[in-house]
């Protein structure tokens, strides 16, 4: 479908030392960029810690599946043999 020219809009957008240029329909404002910091040791330190609680657990509920599986795979063996 080709745009009509009074509907197309020259859309500039400008990002630290990148430039671009495309014709669109609709113009998109960018009103502000955030750049993100580095993180200081500390915080970084208490990310690293927090994302290990979360791999702990992840282990923990994977190991209770696991416990669970095997148990019941005993039980289907024994009610296999009578």
């Amino acid at each position: 479908m080709l745009l009509q020219a009074s509907y197309v809009r020259d859309l500039h957008v400008q990002l630290g030392s990148v430039h671009g240029m495309c014709k669109c329909k609709y113009s998109m404002h960018i009103h502000e960029v955030v750049t993100a910091k580095p993180a200081t040791p500390e915080q970084a330190r208490i990310k690293a810690m927090q994302a290990q609680v979360k791999r702990a657990q992840a282990g923990v509920k994977q190991e209770r599946i696991r416990q669970q599986q095997a148990g019941l795979n005993q039980q289907r063996s024994k009610l296999a043999v009578m």
